[in-house]
């Protein structure tokens, strides 16, 4: 799961018959869509945010919120056309097959905590580090948790836009 990533609907089969999310968070430390406490990278250098920093974590929180009023097409927007994402217990897929399976997901309630540990950009990439826990309500009530880490790479777009390029969702079940 940008990503994570509070989690996306847009889940993956796990390998074990659940479904592990794909990248999405909120900002470190805060509820989904608050801004306070916000950390430049993982070594702790400086406070202050640069632009593309926040860039990055503005889009995974925008993907969490498309993810939370179960829009499909806003989230693909948010990646490029050959993103690839990588998840444990299958094959990488890409973009075709993720809005297959986050469309295939409609009423599944989705609720997640996360904590960006990292954004790093550097030219015209980008990639942020988070951990992230999800727990999936099913329609018949059923619930399902998982939790791990995800790393996602960003590219930047010739119009100045990020979007998710890589991703390695490493969610299993929770403990």
């Amino acid at each position: 799961m940008p990503p994570n990533a509070v989690a996306s609907a847009a889940n993956c089969n796990g390998g074990d018959g659940t479904r592990a999310a794909a990248p999405t968070a909120s900002l470190r430390g805060t509820p989904t869509g608050s801004s306070k406490n916000l950390k430049t990278n993982a070594s702790g250098k400086g406070n202050t945010m640069q632009p593309d920093e926040r860039k990055i974590r503005e889009l995974i929180q925008t993907w969490n919120e498309r993810t939370r009023v179960g829009d499909a097409d806003g989230v693909l927007e948010l990646m490029t056309d050959d993103v690839v994402f990588t998840v444990v217990g299958r094959p990488p897929f890409g973009k075709q097959e993720f809005a297959a399976n986050i469309r295939q997901m409609r009423g599944l309630k989705v609720d997640a905590q996360a904590e960006v540990i990292e954004v790093t950009a550097q030219g015209e990439t980008a990639w942020a580090r988070v951990q992230l826990r999800v727990a999936m309500t099913m329609a018949d009530g059923k619930s399902v948790r998982r939790e791990g880490y995800v790393m996602s790479i960003y590219t930047r777009q010739s119009d100045g836009r990020w979007l998710l390029a890589r991703d390695a969702n490493l969610l299993g079940p929770a403990g």
